[in-house]
Order: C-alpha cells, then sequence, then structure tokens
C-alpha cells in the first residue's frame, strides 16, 4: 500500500511539472468534429480521437480523467457504450487514464508496452491495464466493421508506442512526435524513453505513402502531411 501511494504521489508530481511545461509547449484541439467521422476529444492536455463508424465508434487512446472525457462526450451526445474498440498509441497515463469508461470496448495495445506494464522498463506515468488486451506488432491490419487499421511501430517515447492508420489516409501518432510552427519535431525529450530511437520512428513515419492527415497526442492535426516534414532530417 505504501509503495502504491508513493508511486501515485510521484506521478502527481511528474503531471504537475507536466503541466506547468505544457501551457507553452502543447496545444491540444477543442472538443468537437474535426473532420467527417474523426472527433478530438480534449482531457486537460491531451487529445483523444473518435472515429465515427456508423452507429459505432473507435477510439484512439482513451483520455486521461474519465470524468472530464465523460463531460466532453455528453456535449458530443456520444454514449461511450457506443465504442467497441480502443487503439492505445501507448500506455501513460495522460492517454489511458479514461478506459475504464468504455466498458464494451476491446483493447489493443502494442506488444511493447509490455515491457511497462510488466515492470522491465521502469516509467512513472503509465497506468495498469486492469481487464484483457490483445497485443498488436509492426504492420498488423486490424478489419474493424469496414474500417481498416495498420499498427505501425514507432518507438522511442515508451518502448511499444504505435502509431495508427486508419483508412490508408489519416494517421494517429501518439506522442511519437510533436508539431510546432507547422513542422514536425520530437517529443519533449523528458517523457521519451529514448529520444534518438524516437528520431528513427519519426523519420520512419516520414516515409508512409498517401498519408493526408495527421493527428497528434499534444498538438493538434495538420492536413498536410508533406508540409510537416519538410525540415525533418535524421
Amino acid at each position: 500500500m505504501k509503495k502504491s501511494k508513493t508511486r501515485i504521489y510521484l506521478i502527481g508530481m511528474l503531471f504537475g511539472i507536466f503541466t506547468n511545461i505544457s501551457c507553452q509547449y502543447f496545444s491540444p484541439l477543442k472538443s468537437g468534429l474535426i473532420i467527417e467521422n474523426v472527433y478530438a476529444i480534449k482531457n486537460d492536455i491531451v487529445n483523444m480521437y473518435l472515429i465515427q463508424n456508423g452507429e459505432s465508434y473507435i477510439a484512439i487512446d482513451a483520455g486521461r480523467n474519465p470524468k472530464v472525457t465523460a463531460k466532453e462526450l455528453v456535449k458530443l451526445k456520444i454514449n461511450p457504450d457506443m465504442v467497441t474498440t480502443i487503439l492505445l498509441t501507448h500506455v501513460d497515463v495522460d492517454h489511458i487514464g479514461g478506459i475504464d469508461l468504455f466498458k464494451n470496448s476491446k483493447i489493443y495495445i502494442g506488444k511493447g508496452e509490455e515491457k511497462i506494464l510488466k515492470g522491465e522498463v521502469k516509467r512513472f506515468s503509465f497506468k495498469e491495464i486492469n481487464r484483457e488486451y490483445n497485443l498488436l506488432y509492426d504492420g498488423d491490419v486490424l478489419e474493424i466493421d469496414g474500417l481498416s487499421v495498420k499498427a505501425v511501430s514507432a518507438p522511442g517515447h515508451t518502448p511499444g508506442s504505435l502509431c495508427f492508420i486508419v483508412n490508408d489516409n489519416l494517421l494517429f501518432t501518439g506522442d511519437t512526435l510533436s508539431i510546432k510552427k507547422g513542422r514536425v519535431g520530437v517529443f519533449f525529450p523528458l517523457f521519451n524513453v529514448d529520444t534518438e530511437l524516437q528520431k528513427k520512428s519519426i523519420d520512419k513515419i516520414k516515409r508512409l505513402e498517401g498519408i493526408e492527415y495527421i493527428f497528434t497526442g499534444h498538438n493538434g492535426y495538420s492536413d498536410n502531411f508533406r508540409e510537416m516534414f519538410e525540415n525533418w532530417e535524421l
């Protein structure tokens, strides 16, 4: 119990620092429809995304605070029970903290994130998953009620960070990269497991073909994928 309380305290302290930094470094989108069938849900300094698929939704990440997420969903008249699938870019608490709100969803994470969940890689900012989840590997493709989702391994921020390509042209990156002043860069290095490895992942992302839109965890989105990478060099 004492160990658990210490960890909770350290997480709180870490994200206190994180929040102070965020005012200048992060620029999440307001909750709402961004493009056809894609919604951003703002939760403090982070965005999760919902992709509407008929009467159901696929979630990219799950937000930080379930109470905040629930309120934002009410504003958009979206029932969390309509979320059938959660694709987690990684297991940091600001991306997974609201997972219990979506009780009917099937959960997917990158294989490498088990290193954090099993304690093989130490990371104070993660949240445990206390229900069944499914593992994804680089290149895995899911067919979800007519939507195609491809997992792209992008380690660096965490060991098992994933990006997701939806229907070949929508890219969701989590914390694999940031967008500042209209250009791609590394995520805040203090929170990366390996920033040099993240740079290689960004270079991999740069070479993807057919992407039109790019959606980040903390820095909004762009509808000009190629322009974002114009000045990027490994």
